[in-house]
C-alpha cells in the first residue's frame, strides 16, 4: 500500500490523507511482441571454427534498421528491414551500397515456418550482386531469440541472430584443393576493446627469407569459457618482404580464421 500524509504544524501532527494500492508486476505473455526499429551496426565474425580464406572473402560491415512493426505472420511475410548499409570487397576494391533490400537486383524475402513445436521461425532476404567478376547471390538469414511467448511485447534488433550466405557464380578456393560454391558466417556487433581486454600477439619467422610477421589482435570469450565470441584483428607488422616495414591496420586488409578454440590460427593478409 502507498500512504500519502500530511503534517499539521505547528502540533506537527500527521493526518493520513490517502492509501492506494500499489500496482503489480503483470504477468501477462504475449505471443505478438512489437519490434522498435532502432538500427544496429555489424561486422562479419572472424576467427572463431571459419576457414580463413571464406572470412577474408565474406568480410563486410552492415548497418540495418528493422521496421518499426508488431511481429505478427501477416507483416513477417514482408522485408522488416527499412534500410540497409553494406560495405565489401569485391574484385579488388571496397564498395558500399546503401538501399532498401527489396530494391536491389533479384531480391526476394521469404518467411520460413518453424519445422518442430519449440522452433521459431526464420526471415530470409535474398538479392544479387551480379555486375562482379564472380557474381554473388546474399542471403540474410534472420532469426529471433526469444520464444513464441515472451514476458515483455518489446523486441530489438538485439533480440535477434542474423547470418549470411553467400553464392557464388563460380567456384572458389578454401583450401588448397577444395573448392564451394557457397559460404556462410554470422553478423556479430563490433566492440571497442577496454581495459578489461588483452591485446595479444603471435608471430612469424622465416629463417631462409627473414620475413617476419607480427599480428596484435583482441579475443573476446564467452561467458561459460571455452569458445572465443569473437577476434577483432588490431595491427599486422610485416618486415623482410620490402625496405620499410608493412603496417597493416585497415579492417579488409587482414584477416582470421581458425578452429573452434583458435586452435589453429590461420592469418590472411
Amino acid at each position: 500500500l502507498d500512504f500519502e500524509f500530511k503534517k499539521i504544524a505547528p502540533e506537527g501532527k500527521l493526518i493520513i490523507k490517502q492509501i492506494r494500492e500499489i500496482p503489480q508486476q503483470g504477468r501477462g505473455e504475449y505471443a505478438t511482441p512489437f519490434l522498435l526499429g532502432e538500427p544496429r551496426a555489424y561486422c562479419t565474425l572472424q576467427g572463431r571454427g571459419s576457414n580463413v580464406f571464406t572470412s577474408h572473402r565474406l568480410k563486410s560491415r552492415w548497418t540495418l534498421q528493422p521496421k518499426n512493426l508488431w511481429l505478427t505472420r501477416d507483416s513477417l511475410i514482408e522485408c522488416t528491414y527499412a534500410e540497409a548499409r553494406i560495405e565489401y570487397v569485391a574484385d579488388g576494391q571496397v564498395s558500399q551500397i546503401t538501399a532498401e533490400l527489396p530494391s536491389l537486383p533479384g531480391a526476394e524475402h521469404v518467411y520460413e515456418d518453424p519445422q518442430w513445436e519449440f522452433d521459431q521461425y526464420a526471415l530470409i532476404d535474398t538479392w544479387r550482386f551480379p555486375d562482379q567478376g564472380n557474381p554473388r547471390t546474399y542471403r540474410l538469414r534472420t532469426e529471433p531469440l526469444f520464444q513464441s511467448v515472451v514476458q515483455d511485447p518489446i523486441v530489438i534488433s538485439d533480440d535477434f541472430q542474423i547470418g549470411i550466405e553467400v553464392e557464388h557464380a563460380t567456384p572458389v578456393c578454401i583450401d588448397d584443393v577444395k573448392v564451394t560454391t557457397v559460404e556462410e558466417t554470422s553478423l556479430y556487433q563490433p566492440w571497442a576493446p577496454t581495459d578489461q581486454d588483452a591485446l595479444e600477439a603471435c608471430s612469424f619467422d622465416d629463417p631462409n627469407t627473414g620475413v617476419t610477421v607480427t599480428v596484435q589482435y583482441y579475443v573476446r570469450w564467452s561467458m561459460m569459457g571455452g569458445t572465443p565470441t569473437s577476434v577483432q584483428l588490431n595491427q599486422t607488422r610485416i618486415e623482410g618482404l620490402t625496405t620499410e616495414p608493412i603496417i597493416l591496420s585497415g579492417y579488409f586488409s587482414q584477416s582470421v580464421g581458425g578452429g573452434s578454440h583458435l586452435c589453429p590460427m590461420n592469418f590472411l593478409f
